[in-house]
């Protein structure tokens, strides 16, 4: 390890997706950035997903280190219902016996990474079906100090690395539509933007400890998922901190994998009613008037069209999703799958 480095946490969700996982791994072990750990939830898998995990992690001792036993003072750290299963030199994963949603396993990573180590500066978010390249950790930790980032996104490309299909977002008009950058300078290391993308996200330590201590959590458990990274930024941006997008840091995406695909009924409903949350919660004066007399309108116009479609199950998660966000419901869906099959 070199000291000179600030230390990174990376943290991974594992979701009924081993496969997926060990691959992220895989790439993670190519990363030239000489200072991190990975700390792995398994959030409350129903295949076998830890198991798999446990094997393939035991096979590369060379690059993870040995398996050991792990302090039980740190599970003292843990909620009643999680447990370290597996602890190397540079790799711990621990289960959740019940899936907290991406908010709620970010949350028990990401406290458990801060307290056993008080020297890790950054934590990096990486969904497990993303792939870095070698140099995307160094250049999103460089864009941090150079630019006094507290957050500090990667550039996420398609999975084949063809295409980019985020650059950043706008606020707030990603509320009421794709407000994504797909275009970006290519002559700039990185841009200010209003949003990174929570599939690789590098938080400073000091924003995350003063985000706890205000609010009680990292990241909103009560948006179970999706909207989780754009409730953050902006309320780091209203507190006066930069917010960019690391250009080098290049990552690749197979975006909405975990909720079976950007098009699937899980991600229609969290995004339709989330963004009602979000809305209720950030916007202001005419924006919030405009946007509360678009929405539901555009919603059933979308939830008409998917039925037309004969997606008719998506259609009922659109509509879930409008009235369960006015209602106030939060939390997990109550459709929501032990597992995608």
């Amino acid at each position: 390890m070199n000291g000179q480095t600030p230390k990174v946490s990376i943290v991974v969700l594992n979701w009924n997706g081993w496969q997926d996982t060990v691959e992220c791994l895989k790439s993670i072990e190519t990363l030239t950035y000489p200072n991190y750990e990975v700390v792995l939830i398994d959030n409350g898998s129903v295949d076998d997903s830890v198991a798999h995990i446990c094997r393939w992690v035991a096979t590369r001792p060379e690059w993870w280190g040995p398996v050991q036993d792990s302090p039980e003072a740190m599970w003292d750290i843990l909620s009643p219902d999680a447990e370290v299963v597996l602890s190397t030199d540079r790799l711990t994963l621990i289960r959740s016996n019940e899936n907290l949603g991406f908010a709620g396993g970010c949350n028990l990573a990401i406290g458990y990474a801060l307290a056993r180590d008080s020297s890790v500066r950054f934590v990096f978010l990486l969904n497990n079906d993303a792939r870095v390249e070698s140099d995307s950790l160094s250049a999103c930790v460089a864009a941090a100090e150079r630019e006094d980032a507290a957050i500090a996104g990667a550039l996420i490309k398609s999975e084949d690395g063809q295409r980019v299909i985020f650059a950043g977002a706008k606020f707030p008009a990603e509320l009421f539509r794709a407000a994504r950058f797909r275009d970006y300078p290519d002559y700039k290391d990185c841009w200010s933007v209003d949003r990174v993308e929570g599939a690789a996200m590098l938080i400073r330590r000091d924003l995350l400890e003063g985000r706890r201590q205000q609010t009680g959590h990292f990241l909103n458990t009560s948006l179970f998922m999706y909207g989780e990274e754009l409730e953050l930024c902006i309320w780091a941006k209203g507190r006066g901190v930069r917010v960019v997008v690391a250009g080098r840091a290049v990552i690749r995406h197979r975006e909405a994998a975990a909720s079976g695909g950007e098009g699937s009924p899980l991600a229609y409903y969290y995004l339709t009613r989330n963004r009602v949350h979000l809305a209720r919660e950030l916007l202001s004066g005419w924006i919030k008037i405009l946007f509360h007399l678009w929405y539901p309108l555009s919603r059933v116009i979308r939830a008409a069209h998917r039925a037309l479609q004969g997606r008719r199950e998506v259609a009922i998660a659109i509509l879930e999703g409008l009235r369960d966000g006015y209602r106030g419901v939060h939390g997990r869906w109550r459709r929501h799958p032990e597992v995608y099959r």
